[in-house]
């Protein structure tokens, strides 16, 4: 009894080191050492190593886990696995690997999350607890590497949009945790939001706060079409006074509309999509050219595609591509079906994963990649599927 009571501590110690050592790989007295020296981040060895050993720590469960999903997702491992070989020998193309390494990556996060025995107290304090290490990794990087909370031209050099699907999966892991709190804890979890916003819109994560702006809007429209809003009198007077603070307070409305404007627009030089546009247009081309096999066959240099699932395409085509597309759609239907359940802890997982998963219309290898920024929402997705099986 003692050996389990210690081996379970050990395993909760273990996994909690993880997901708050990869908050902390960001704060820039690390980031700087791979901006500067151009050198790995040294906290990059001993998150894979940590990783490893947690995942060897929950084996046992984790061979034991039956669930369709993740049945699908192994499957889904093993097509591609078969089909990288052929990308390999036939094509002389390596690439599939990278895509490989960041589901397994992820494979590990969501089964440990599935693994773990957490009650709902343990998990407001998870959330909490990384919400708070992924702000001050945030608030040093715009201290040291922007001087500020100013709009400067250029951007953080290292993890800019990783810091952004880290700060949002916190923000809408806080605003489900707003929906089952109470009294302090809800008014602390609604600060963090605050700040959040603010270090998102400062460090110019723009996909990422527009994303946060965009689940926010549903939460707040669901609950108005359900009627779930019970509005203190107090409360209603708040917004004719913050309209009429901005309005009297010179300035104020004036500066906080530029803080954003120029967040969004700065040194874009006309293009607001900073090339994307371009780049995915000649993706749909690759495409429409070589449907079956992309990019493999026709071997054409264009930039980096800032589109997930029509970088897949273009670079394998269809047949290649396949199981990764087919395990992206699996992803963001449950993970869209989850969103338009009503919010709470019980799938808190499917809801920050609709997080990376917008985001990915927009980058190249989110929902998976970086690792260490998509670790959240995949330990939550583990945690909700399990809860969800239980419950059925």
């Amino acid at each position: 009894m003692i050996k389990r009571k210690w081996l379970s501590k050990l395993r909760k110690f273990s996994f909690v080191l993880l997901l708050l050592m990869t908050a902390v790989s960001y704060h820039p007295y690390f980031a700087n050492i791979q901006v500067v020296d151009k050198l790995p981040n040294p906290l990059n060895k001993y998150i894979v190593i940590l990783s490893v050993c947690t995942f060897l720590l929950y084996i046992k469960h984790i061979l034991t886990i039956k669930n369709n999903f993740i049945s699908k997702y192994i499957l889904c491992i093993a097509a591609s696995l078969f089909l990288s070989l052929i990308s390999i020998c036939i094509f002389d193309n390596n690439g599939y690997i990278e895509d490989i390494k960041s589901i397994l990556l992820t494979f590990l996060f969501l089964t440990i999350g599935y693994s773990i025995k957490i009650d709902r107290w343990q998990l407001e304090g998870l959330v909490l607890a990384y919400s708070c290490t992924v702000i001050f990794a945030t608030f040093m990087q715009v201290i040291i590497n922007i001087g500020g909370f100013i709009i400067t031209d250029g951007y953080i050099q290292y993890g800019k949009n990783a810091l952004g699907v880290m700060n949002a999966s916190s923000a809408v892991a806080l605003l489900v945790m707003t929906q089952v709190s109470f009294g302090r804890k809800r008014l602390f979890c609604y600060l963090l939001y605050a700040i959040i916003f603010l270090l998102m819109v400062t460090i110019r994560a723009r996909t990422a706060y527009l994303t946060l702006f965009l689940l926010t809007g549903y939460l707040i429209y669901s609950k108005f079409k359900r009627k779930q809003y019970r509005i203190h009198p107090l409360y209603i007077l708040i917004p004719p006074l913050c309209i009429i603070s901005l309005l009297i307070i010179p300035g104020v409305w004036k500066t906080l509309f530029g803080y954003v404007y120029d967040s969004f627009t700065q040194n874009h030089g006309g293009d607001i999509t900073a090339g994307r546009t371009v780049r995915n247009i000649s993706a749909l081309n690759i495409i429409t050219d070589s449907l079956f096999f992309g990019n493999l066959w026709l071997e054409r240099k264009i930039g980096q595609v800032h589109n997930y699932p029509l970088r897949v395409l273009s670079s394998y085509g269809v047949l290649i591509g396949f199981p990764l597309l087919y395990l992206y759609t699996t992803l963001i239907v449950k993970s869209v079906r989850g969103m338009f359940d009503t919010w709470n802890l019980s799938n808190i997982g499917y809801i920050v994963m609709m997080v990376p998963m917008i985001i990915s219309m927009a980058e190249p290898t989110f929902p998976y990649a970086p690792g260490t920024s998509t670790i959240f929402p995949f330990i939550l997705l583990g945690v909700t599927l399990k809860n969800t099986t239980m419950n059925k």
